[in-house]
């Protein structure tokens, strides 16, 4: 009996003891997390999961680990675990964890769960641009295929991103080892600090061996996403906000970034690097990018006022070399998620980066501005894809920029692309419409009806049918195109309409409404297909010349409803005798049914019979004096359905 308590007591200590080392493994974990050593943390999270103990925090912040490092794949993972042990999930994640999907190519996930993300943020943008525009992969492969893209030779196994035009040289951001700060490491990714370098560029567009672009600008921390005025004399960059050789960091311990400041002196050196007033130890500022007269900086804030984890913000740049107050983009840009690394081309286009709004996954690369109407648009694939792509710049007169991404098939960590555009981009537009097919005289909507869409060039850009609302959602280039649309159902008659469109459109609702043409019994089909009347020379049998279209239209409606029967009632005008304008319209049907008949309508499906001037339609009757076009409107035929 003793020594059954004493292994039970063993057994109890050995398991105080394993909780023990639980609490302190979780413990030192979070504490990386904390400070930002995101790389240690990982490590550290995936040994508490080992152990079996792991609660939904746990894979939240494995998953923002991994996130933050852009390695979305793994974040995936552990975000679904996280959402799929419940409990209270905050909205951000689901939109997180789209992004993750998007990533691996499963739209539909992404798709589903940002709809989920509206139930518990019914306002959240990305949710709404998703109800708004279901369809928005159509958009982005509209604006595909732009862009010739390849990767660039230099890039080493660190990350190389953040290029920007320097003179006729390439600066970029690079973690590649160089003299001023081979033996640093940073521990939120476990690689190098970034610093700048610049780079010549060859006539294809590939960078020479670059090198540090100046000791004076690098801290031995991280400096990246430079911009520099035409002269190259004033440059603005980012750089970690530091306090002598350390981080400097706000109360809560997060390393923020700032803006600087620099200018070159007559003998080529960078000095008198200064902070912009719009700095705090509170939020970062980071990312800058000038407008085409440099009057005004863009950067990427998450300063008070900002709507999701980072905004882009613009503010003037005063002949004093003062600054304005930094402006919030707005909701049109800035959604809930990511908005960052602004640029802006000669053409004033305004180029970023967001996984906010929709793309193919992590950070994609959109354009606006009012060369573009202010729209926002997916630059589309390939400089988009399933990774982070973002830093896009571009030389507007000659089409060739670069850019930075993560995707699968590079040297390293991010690296850099040249790019030629091939098919500009400024200058077109796309949207979306709504196209409804509805009944002209119910207003019921009509299933199944056949819609083409042709551009001004007679291509076909829309073909399909309509859903069972009658509708259709499709996408078209905007920018003052005039549009064909035309719709075709069984029983209604053919309708082609034009649509306008413009840059003022953003998705306009058309309506097209249908006239039936089934048979009515006692139906004129000069009404049901909305025809001329068939008229006839006067004193005469022979048919107006303008009237045999309208007589061939008769022909190809009677051809379509093969049972439908008709009642020729033919008509004279007031003048000669009322027996012989008797036998006149009697002969005048005749006529129209020889018409039909020899046209291939069988004549038992005819009857024939004249009305002379008893039914004359204007004051055109005996006595009174008229113009030869006021009788002519009398002579002529009736075709009532009979039998259908």
């Amino acid at each position: 009996m003793q020594k059954k308590v004493s292994l039970l007591f063993f057994f109890i200590f050995l398991a105080g003891i394993s909780v023990t080392a639980q609490d302190l493994l979780l413990k030192k974990a979070n504490s990386h997390y904390e400070n930002l050593a995101y790389n240690d943390a990982i490590t550290l999270f995936e040994q508490v999961i080992e152990t079996g103990t792991a609660d939904s925090e746990v894979y939240q912040k494995l998953g923002d680990s991994y996130y933050y490092n852009s390695d979305l794949k793994n974040a995936l993972k552990s975000y679904q675990k996280m959402i799929e042990i419940g409990g209270n999930v905050p909205a951000e994640y689901y939109a997180r964890t789209a992004s993750a999907l998007k990533n691996s190519n499963n739209f539909k996930g992404a798709d589903k769960l940002l709809k989920e993300l509206r139930a518990y943020k019914a306002n959240d943008s990305r949710a709404v641009m998703l109800s708004d525009v279901p369809n928005y992969l159509r958009d982005i492969e509209a604006t595909s295929g732009r862009y010739a893209l390849e990767n660039i030779e230099v890039n080493s196994e660190q990350a190389d991103f953040a290029p920007t035009f320097y003179l006729d040289e390439l600066v970029f951001s690079s973690a590649r080892e160089n003299n001023q700060s081979s033996n640093t490491q940073d521990k939120w990714t476990g690689n190098g600090y970034l610093t700048l370098v610049k780079s010549t560029i060859n006539e294809n567009g590939q960078l020479n061996t670059p090198e540090l672009l100046s000791k004076k600008l690098d801290a031995l921390l991280h400096e990246s996403t430079a911009a520099f005025t035409k002269d190259g004399k004033t440059v603005y960059f980012t750089r970690n906000n530091l306090e002598g050789i350390g981080f400097k960091t706000e109360t809560t311990g997060l390393v923020r970034l700032q803006i600087l400041r620099a200018d070159k002196d007559e003998y080529g050196i960078w000095r008198n690097i200064k902070e912009l007033p719009f700095n705090d130890d509170s939020y970062s500022v980071a990312h800058p990018a000038l407008s085409v007269d440099e009057s005004e900086l863009y950067f990427a804030s998450d300063m008070p006022g900002t709507h999701g984890m980072s905004d882009i913000y613009k503010v003037d740049i005063n002949p004093d070399g003062s600054y304005g107050k930094p402006i919030n983009m707005g909701t049109k840009i800035n959604t809930e998620g990511r908005e960052t690394f602004p640029f802006v081309s000669k053409k004033g286009a305004l180029y970023f980066s967001s996984d906010g709004h929709q793309g193919l996954g992590g950070l994609d690369v959109f354009a606006t501005g009012k060369v573009l109407r202010d729209r926002i648009i997916n630059v589309g694939r390939p400089i988009n894809g399933p990774a982070d792509d973002m830093t896009f710049i571009i030389d507007d007169d000659n089409g060739k920029g670069y850019l930075a991404s993560n995707r699968d098939g590079g040297k390293g960590d991010d690296d850099l692309y040249a790019f030629t555009e091939e098919l500009p981009l400024i200058g077109t537009c796309y949207g979306n419409f709504f196209l409804t097919v509805v009944d002209e005289a119910t207003g019921e909507p009509l299933n199944g009806s056949l819609v083409e869409m042709k551009n001004p060039q007679n291509e076909v850009i829309v073909f399909e049918n309509t859903d069972k609302d009658g509708r259709i959602l499709s996408n078209f280039e905007c920018g003052d195109i005039r549009y064909n649309i035309k719709t075709i159902r069984s029983d209604y008659m053919t309708k082609s309409q034009i649509f306008n469109a413009s840059w003022n459109e953003n998705k306009p609702t058309i309506e097209v409404k249908l006239k039936s043409i089934a048979p009515k019994i006692g139906s004129d089909i000069i009404d049901i297909l909305e025809l001329m009347p068939v008229y006839y020379e006067y004193n005469s049998t022979e048919i107006l010349k303008r009237s045999k279209p309208e007589l061939d239209k008769i022909v190809t409606y009677l051809k379509n409803y093969p049972k439908v029967h008709l009642k020729l009632i033919a008509h004279s005008d007031s003048r000669g005798e009322k027996p012989y304008n008797l036998r006149l319209s009697g002969n005048r049907a005749s006529s129209v049914a020889s018409y039909l008949i020899a046209n291939g309508i069988e004549g038992m499906r005819l009857l024939n019979t004249g009305k002379g001037e008893d039914n004359i339609l204007n004051k055109c009757v005996d006595g009174v004096e008229c113009q030869e076009e006021e009788h002519v409107i009398n002579r002529r035929t009736e075709f009532i359905i009979t039998k259908k």
